[in-house]
């Protein structure tokens, strides 16, 4: 049986959804979409808990219109909430690059695909190498058709994009 551990946002109420399409023995880490700074403390706690449950899978997931990144992309009703204000400038940041570059009506999935990849790739680069069997991964749950997808690739990431 696969044991897995899922990065999700409360704001999605996914987890009786996850349990029912992945019936596993599921484990859950929540954040406002996902905005948990994950560095090597916090890494060093989840460790213990990866290794004492046997997980052999982390996934970070959001759904399609989650609030907190609908929020950051219109009304930006929660940026005093403690801990989101880096988040929505990060978020801020990254929509004007994909404007100023991209024609797309498709924006938030964009920003969802660019905010899971980057946490994946946050959590790659915290864990210890000697943890080889560890699957990471990054979905986006499409509420419409009720069903989980993979992110879209490094469409435009801040990290690396130059404009010469």
């Amino acid at each position: 049986m696969s044991r897995n551990l899922y990065f999700i946002c409360p704001t999605d109420n996914l987890e009786s959804i996850i349990n029912s399409t992945f019936n596993e023995e599921n484990y859950f880490v929540t954040s406002l979409a996902n905005s948990v700074t994950l560095n090597r403390e916090l890494v060093k706690e989840l460790f213990s808990i990866i290794k004492s449950k046997k997980i052999n899978h982390v996934t970070f997931i959001l759904s399609d219109n989650n609030t907190i990144v609908l929020d950051a992309l219109r009304s930006k009703n929660f940026k005093d909430i403690r801990g989101l204000g880096s988040f929505y400038e990060r978020i801020e940041k990254h929509k004007c690059y994909v404007d100023s570059v991209w024609c797309s009506s498709d924006i938030q999935q964009i920003i969802i695909s660019y905010i899971l990849n980057h946490k994946k790739r946050e959590f790659e680069n915290l864990i210890n190498s000697s943890v080889k069997q560890l699957n990471i991964n990054a979905i986006i749950y499409n509420s419409h058709r009720d069903e989980f997808s993979k992110v879209r690739g490094e469409l435009l990431s801040l990290d690396f994009f130059n404009l010469n």
